[in-house]
């Protein structure tokens, strides 16, 4: 069975636009999904058009690289796709939420980044931790004076430990959910956060899971 939305004023429409847009038609136009990243548009017999491109149309296909104007209305391609892509895409919503729900999985995607630059960094500072303090030990014998050896020791270990302290701090600013901002944590990796598809801090209902 095709997947098929509706865009319009009325609340019929599966994408509801704010009804102060009055040149967009109650129902104005319908996307549907014809094939993988294939997608049609039809012009509902809207008063002011469909426009694709800037030429407008009764039927024609759709991709992200279009432009497409209701009327006078830019639309975000980005955001019908992805609704019509999504779990619940027949669940009636409007477009402000569409694009709230854009906004989100953009910061979301940068997550993974953030997750993984922060094991690299710290696998970085760990290891170069562990060699310097081996090539401490291995001199030790060399100098005279125990005393200043265990000190230049200790200096590093905790130049180290203040390394880690400051990644980790900065870590827990920006590994944080987009919209309630609470820390993902430590231990879970990136990877089940993903795949659970939503927040679960809180009552946060951040949703980035779309498949």
């Amino acid at each position: 069975m095709p997947r098929i939305i509706k865009i319009g004023r009325s609340n019929k429409n599966t994408i509801i636009v704010d009804i102060e847009h009055r040149k967009i038609s109650r129902e104005h136009a319908e996307i549907i999904k014809i094939g993988e990243e294939e997608y049609l548009i039809k012009d509902l017999n809207s008063t002011h058009g469909t426009f694709v491109n800037d030429n407008r149309i009764k039927q024609t296909q759709l991709t992200k690289d279009c432009k497409l104007q209701l009327a006078d209305f830019e639309i975000d391609i980005d955001s019908l796709l992805l609704k019509i892509d999504s779990v619940d895409f027949n669940k009636q919503i409007e477009y402000t939420k569409i694009l709230k729900q854009k906004e989100i999985l953009a910061k979301f995607d940068k997550l993974e980044n953030i997750y993984e630059q922060y094991k690299k960094d710290k696998r970085k500072i760990e290891r170069g931790g562990g060699l310097k303090k081996t090539g401490l030990r291995a001199v030790l014998a060399l100098i005279p004076f125990i005393g200043n050896a265990i000190g230049i020791m200790l200096g590093h270990t905790i130049d180290v430990r203040k390394q880690l302290d400051d990644l980790n701090e900065q870590f827990k600013i920006d590994y944080v959910c987009p919209i309630c901002y609470k820390f993902f944590g430590f231990i879970e990796p990136f990877e089940n956060i993903k795949k659970r598809g939503y927040c679960g801090r809180g009552r946060c209902n951040a949703k980035w899971n779309t498949h």
